[in-house]
């Protein structure tokens, strides 16, 4: 008994001379998130670091904005992200505390009477944090994969995100091109019908009609260009990019999709077994139910402490011997923590059913809006956009053969602008459930 303790003090003497790491924790979520994010992710801590990164940033900002590049300086300049970082380094310092056993106290009395003067010196160890040191270390431990995983699942997130803004902003782009092509078409009907107006060949209402055409396509491209700014300063706020880094170009990128829609059973059996959030709210009620476990088993034992004292009486006779500390559990047996130790762990068990249903509900969602804007735009392609293009051809012959009128041409073009325009959002939806579905 003797030489196990002493080997376990050693152990614990030597932990606490170790050296501790500068980024704990941070290798394993770069494993956990190696396989799903091909970008690299950096735990920024010192002011070189930043400098460096901060250099790389430039350095992607001068090329086309793809979205690799996108994803790349995201994930080593997002701030929130960078902050998250930094749980891992306060729950390792919980664990490094949680394998330290309490300093042991020194306690030093002086007495004096007519006879003389006397001391009393005592030595205790409270030897119940050398008992629960186990299981204290396996808390903390378990507590510490925790965080790795919520850590990685954020990382997954700011992914994901910048996916979603990335497509947005792309599909705003290609937005506000058609926007503007067919405000331009309403200004040449609007001019056009301001030169027949004025050599008498329409009335005011027929040009009142082309004017609130062209006034209404104006306000169009001003809608569209807010709502691509907006898509723009979100992107560059999931980038950390300051206020001078945001005039970024987007490289020429073309929203496009396949016909796959992955299978919805295999989705919802994946989403369970392997989301970081789903393991991570696992491992907590592991966590509490163990820690729970703990609080019964020593609710009787509040202090325990070995000790030895000596004692140097009044008339000189020195007394030596163990010095011994027990906690009474007469009022305080730990009733209100385990209480609530109790509620903790039947909340952290019915969170995890209600993020289980949210996965299954978010699952078959992102599919459903999958199948949607899949068969959108498939009809879109078999049908809508080749009937506009035919309308437009087939107007054109008629104008040609002076059957119709420019303006027939016109609305025809103003039409197919329009179906290529919902198009484009249909496109959108695509590439953000997709996105979604895959997170």
């Amino acid at each position: 008994m003797i030489g196990k303790f002493v080997f376990i003090l050693i152990a614990v003497l030597a932990s606490g001379c170790a050296s501790l790491p500068e980024k704990p924790g941070f290798d394993g979520v770069k494993t956990l998130v190696g396989a799903r994010v091909p970008q690299e992710i950096a735990w920024r801590q010192t002011e070189q670091e930043r400098l460096s990164f901060q250099a790389r940033v430039a350095d992607q900002l001068k090329s086309p904005l793809s979205l690799d590049a996108a994803l790349r300086i995201a994930l080593i300049n997002n701030p929130r992200l960078q902050a998250s970082y930094e749980k891992l380094g306060m729950d390792y310092g919980d664990l490094v505390q949680a394998g330290l056993p309490a300093n042991p106290s020194l306690s030093l009395a002086i007495t004096s009477s007519a006879v003389g003067t006397g001391r009393e010196f005592s030595i205790v160890q409270d030897f119940l944090s050398w008992l629960t040191l186990a299981p204290r270390r396996r808390l903390a431990a378990a507590q510490f994969e925790e965080t790795k995983l919520s850590t990685a699942e954020q990382v997954l997130q700011l992914s994901s995100d910048v996916k979603r803004a990335y497509f947005t902003f792309i599909a705003d782009q290609q937005a506000l091109d058609l926007v503007a092509d067919a405000a331009t078409a309403s200004t040449v009907a609007a001019d056009l019908a301001q030169r027949q107006f004025d050599a008498g060949n329409i009335g005011i209402r027929e040009l009142a009609l082309r004017q609130e055409s062209q006034a209404r396509s104006t306000l169009d491209v001003s809608r569209q260009e807010l709502t691509l700014a907006q898509s723009r300063e979100h992107l560059s706020a999931l980038m950390g990019l300051s206020s001078d880094q945001r005039n970024w170009q987007l490289s020429n990128v073309q929203l496009d999709a396949t016909d796959e829609i992955p299978d919805l059973k295999k989705l919802e059996i994946s989403a369970l077994t392997d989301r970081y959030d789903m393991a991570a709210a696992k491992k907590r009620a592991t966590r509490l139910a163990d820690a729970l476990g703990l609080a019964n088993r020593f609710r009787y034992l509040g202090v325990l402490g070995l000790g030895v004292s000596y004692a140097r009486e009044t008339d000189g006779e020195r007394l030596r011997g163990p010095n011994i500390e027990l906690g009474l559990p007469l009022w305080d047996r730990g009733q209100g923590s385990r209480l609530r130790m109790q509620s903790a762990l039947r909340e952290s068990e019915r969170n995890l059913e209600a993020l289980a249903l949210d996965v299954i509900g978010d699952v078959r969602h992102a599919h459903g809006r999958l199948d949607n804007a899949r068969r959108a735009m498939q009809h879109f392609r078999s049908t809508l956009l080749p009937l506009h293009e035919r309308i437009v051809a087939e107007t054109l012959k008629f104008y040609n053969g002076m059957l119709l009128g420019v303006y027939d041409v016109l609305l025809a073009r103003q039409n197919q602008f329009n179906a290529q325009r919902d198009y484009i959002e249909t496109l959108k939806s695509y590439w953000l459930a997709k996105t979604e579905l895959e997170h």
